[in-house]
């Protein structure tokens, strides 16, 4: 994850949290973050990184919010930075994606930028 010059970082969105194994990952990254403090190194975080959520709930303005500042803290110790994010919407199952056209093409861009 350090040094992967993209991380493309998809999980679903349980509770307004991260599931349990994203969690213990970011738990177990704990040791960065006192590395970097021993060295005293200064924030640069140059390497980018893709985030997409989901989450089932149609609605709820807080949703994905406690998640990002997660995610940003995390990503911050592996001087990475999160560059660009997708946050959806009522997608329970498989088919709720499959159903809507505009949301996949829509995806499709999103990644396809990424990948160049």
């Amino acid at each position: 994850l350090k040094n992967a010059p993209l991380v493309f970082f998809i999980a679903p969105i349980y509770f307004y949290a991260l599931p349990a194994q994203a969690k213990a990952l970011i738990d177990r990254a704990q040791r960065f973050y006192a590395e970097r403090e021993a060295l005293q190194q200064k924030d640069t975080c140059t390497n980018t990184t893709i985030v997409l959520l989901t989450c089932g709930r149609t609605q709820g303005a807080s949703l994905f919010t406690g998640t990002l500042l997660t995610l940003k803290y995390f990503f911050k110790q592996l001087n990475r930075q999160i560059t660009a994010s997708k946050l959806l919407h009522g997608l329970n199952q498989k088919s709720d994606l499959l159903s809507n056209p505009s949301l996949l093409q829509d995806l499709q861009i999103f990644v396809k930028n990424w990948r160049q």
